[in-house]
């Protein structure tokens, strides 16, 4: 909210909430509410922040510890700080930096209790690993792939397993071992998010984010002939939603291109998919399973959060409202959806053991299935080829070879360092001594409606060289995405001081300067 503006949402003590309707005022529960501008800081937002780690980051990283599956859903209008909230800024840092901060602590902590004990017997070895996601058009993109041309390549699924639940299959998952790991990490996601969407899908948030961090406990201590161990390990997920905003249909018109318009009703889709669901499973109003998995099965967005609606799961769900008038009618749609959300239940149970100990378990699944499709299958041909079809793939998922954390670290970081060269991009350390500098070189930086993205494209331009643009492999400053022609513009940087730009006249109306038609050569200073 804003000085001077009228509230139409308002905190009522920590457990409720005002919404100012055209039939009155309604009172909501909720079992946190957070506001920035009941803060006592001078900085509130920091200060919130701070309040939703403890509220909701800490009992997710204790529960996880445990072997407890956890999932924050955030859902909420445009620019009301779904993204912040999780994400933050490097000063304020959201709900996904503090949980890798905490779970490092953790880790630490552990580490020091195996050394200090005699014997090594105590304490256990915590792995984490990290992996981002991007839904959008129902397609589902890695934002850690570091491969030439990964934006054709085969792209991450979710599988369904009955003991494992929802796996997600073929995306990169980076090791978290330093505090220095999910900074870089968080920018090489949002740099491929951001070089590879235009149009209407740079234009507000239009995608959804799915980020994990895969938790695995291993007991530190040493089996002896007279000695057993009481836990064999366990293993759990957190998972953070950050889903795309529910815009207006008729919002998207005034982009022009029926492929812009038909990207711009993908998200409201998904969320209108889940937003049925939803209704579905609160009231209740159907008993029908197998209707039920019909629509989970619609999007990939309600596959993903199968688990946070029913299965194996402690879920937190996070509404953001403004609570300025003019965004009365989405704040109230928000908390209607919260509302509704209240009344579902899951069913979380600790996962003892390692998810790889699953395997003996899937390859007599596949032996099963596999008979059962010789013999004709009770339960329909297509149902059977899609099941085994998900354990192999789960198979194959839980069989890469794997190396130890720390080796895979480094190779991971050198391949994320080439491929933002490719794209002649710097990485986020990178940048930032470059920035820090005394700086006299020219150069580029993005701009997007989306906060999270905006600046974080960051291309310099050397001395005496020229510079191509466009989705073309063989630019010198690869962009790829909805729109971007094969060869954008040529830039020269003559002496640091003279910028001359060049075109060709196909990409007339895709090339501005300063808001005005870039002529098909210009200098600049």
């Amino acid at each position: 909210g804003h000085a001077g503006v009228h509230s139409a949402v308002s905190a009522v003590g920590s457990h409720a909430v005002a919404l100012d309707t055209a039939h009155g005022t309604e009172e909501l529960l909720a079992d946190h509410v957070f506001s920035c501008l009941d803060s006592e800081h001078a900085d509130g937002l920091s200060d919130v922040q701070e309040d939703i780690f403890r509220a909701l980051g800490e009992p997710m990283v204790k529960n996880a510890l445990a072997g407890c599956n956890q999932t924050l859903i955030a859902y909420g209008a445009s620019r009301s700080g779904k993204t912040h909230t999780v994400l933050g800024t490097r000063p304020k840092p959201g709900l996904l930096p503090q949980l890798v901060h905490k779970l490092l602590q953790e880790r630490a902590a552990q580490s020091n209790a195996m050394l200090s004990t005699s014997g090594g017997g105590g304490g256990s070895e915590i792995r984490v690993w990290f992996s981002a996601l991007d839904i959008f058009d129902d397609q589902v993109k890695d934002l850690l792939a570091t491969d030439r041309g990964s934006e054709h390549a085969k792209a991450p699924s979710f599988v369904e397993h009955p003991a494992l639940g929802v796996q997600v299959v073929g995306a990169t998952e980076a090791p978290c071992l330093e505090a220095q790991d999910m900074p870089e990490l968080l920018d090489f996601a949002l740099k491929r998010r951001a070089s590879s969407t235009t149009c209407l899908h740079a234009a507000s948030n239009r995608s959804h984010q799915l980020f994990s961090l895969r938790l695995e406990s291993r007991p530190g201590g040493r089996k002896s002939a007279s000695q057993t161990l009481v836990s064999q390990g366990s293993h759990a997920r957190i998972s953070l939603f950050d889903l795309a905003a529910a815009e207006r249909l008729r919002d998207s018109s005034e982009f022009g291109t029926s492929s812009s318009s038909r990207q711009g009703r993908a998200p409201c889709f998904s969320l209108a998919s889940l937003q049925t669901l939803v209704q579905e499973l609160s009231g209740r109003t159907s008993e029908d399973l197998a209707y039920r998995d019909v629509m989970f099965h619609a999007t990939k967005l309600t596959t993903a959060l199968k688990d946070a609606l029913v299965g194996n799961c402690q879920t937190c769900f996070l509404a953001t409202v403004s609570a300025s008038s003019k965004c009365a009618e989405e704040s109230a749609a928000t908390l209607r959806f919260a509302e509704s959300m209240k009344q579902i239940r899951t069913h979380p149970r600790p996962a003892q053991g390692l998810r790889s100990e699953v395997l003996p378990l899937l390859h007599e699944d596949v032996f099963r299935l596999k008979a059962q499709l010789s013999a004709g299958g009770t339960s329909g041909p297509a149902h059977l080829v899609r099941e085994l079809s998900d354990r192999n793939a789960l198979i194959e998922e839980l069989r890469r070879p794997g190396q130890p954390q720390a080796e895979e670290r480094k190779r991971l970081a050198r391949d994320r360092e080439k491929a933002l060269d490719w794209c002649g991009l710097l990485s986020r350390s990178a940048s930032q001594d470059a920035l820090e500098m005394e700086q006299v070189t020219p150069y580029l930086m993005n701009m997007s409606d989306d906060p999270s993205l905006a600046g974080c494209l960051l291309y310099f331009l050397q001395r005496g060289e020229r510079s191509t643009f466009g989705s073309d492999p063989d630019n010198t400053i690869v962009i790829d995405g909805l729109g971007v022609l094969p060869n954008l513009c040529t830039i020269v940087n003559h002496d640091n001081v003279r910028v001359s730009f060049s075109r060709p006249d196909f990409a007339r109306r895709h090339v501005l300067i300063n808001g005005q038609v870039l002529p098909s050569t210009t200098n600049a200073k």
